[in-house]
């Protein structure tokens, strides 16, 4: 792909090529909805790849980091509860019970603004719904 879009063709060229196998414009279905796709960029294309590559790149580099640190650690609780495991595996454990406390305060958070949300919409539909009795009354 790389020669066959330098010089003249550039841009042009890649969105010719991204027409030919159908990722530029088409209409899709998503979720039982027909819906036009964006025209995508030769530049958009090439950041997907990138971003590809780096992501491919960190899972090896963590892989690695497991691979090296096999050699079982001790985790202390409370009450004299011990926890053995390979190092890789308590940071994976612990960014886990990262990733879980964050997502339920986030879901904390939704329900008190859906909460909100709502309570707001009632007053909006009472609001309007005195405006047309207030229209309709005669003055």
């Amino acid at each position: 792909m790389g020669a066959a879009f330098q010089g003249r063709e550039g841009i042009a060229g890649a969105r010719r090529w991204l027409a030919g196998i159908g990722l530029n414009g088409q209409a899709m279905s998503y979720c039982g909805r027909q819906r036009e796709l964006p025209p995508v960029s030769y530049g958009m294309l090439m950041m997907r790849w990138l971003l590809w590559i780096l992501r491919f790149a960190l899972f090896l580099l963590f892989c690695a980091f497991a691979l090296r640190n096999t050699d079982p650690v001790d985790v202390h609780f409370f009450l004299d509860a011990t926890w053995q495991a390979p190092v890789a595996i308590i940071l994976l454990a612990t960014f886990a019970a990262g990733v879980a406390s964050g997502i339920l305060f986030l879901f904390a958070s939704l329900l008190g603004r859906r909460r909100e949300l709502a309570r707001l919409k009632r007053e909006l539909s009472q609001l309007r719904a005195r405006l047309v009795a207030h229209r309709e009354s005669p003055m």
